[in-house]
């Protein structure tokens, strides 16, 4: 048994692959908090319960951010520039974005946020390469 265990390990192998996310997301101003959310289809995409989270300062007009070690399967990216540092995304009295945003696949609906599907791109061995907009 012992001498098929790496027959095992091989077959197992391409389930077991951890991928990776890279986003690249233009429309940032330098010194503003840019939070971006990866999300699997059971989160309440794009609101709350994001899969994880990174909250990166902007360096230029385009940054670049990695998640690492994402197992297979379909995600969404959602992200915000937050220009006053409140955490959230924020919003004019008729409920629309003041604050420019964008999602992965350049998912966009004109009177609410993309679905998932929508927004939705596999993730495998080989690293995903996402470019995001935020207006």
């Amino acid at each position: 048994m012992k001498k098929y265990a790496w027959l095992l390990g091989f077959l197992y192998a391409p389930y077991s692959v951890a991928g990776e996310v890279q986003l690249q997301i233009d429309g940032c101003v330098a010194g503003q908090t840019v939070r971006v959310g990866l999300y699997t289809p059971t989160q309440d995409f794009p609101k709350l319960g994001e899969l994880q989270r990174q909250d990166v300062v902007a360096t230029a007009e385009t940054i670049h951010v990695k998640f690492a070690d994402v197992a297979a399967g379909r995600y969404a990216v959602a992200a915000y520039l937050d220009g006053n540092n409140n955490q959230k995304l924020d919003r004019n009295w008729l409920g629309a974005p003041s604050e420019p945003y964008g999602f992965s696949n350049h998912a966009r609906n004109t009177f609410s946020a993309p679905s998932f599907e929508q927004a939705a791109f596999a993730v495998g061995a080989t690293p995903m390469l996402q470019s995001i907009h935020l207006h």
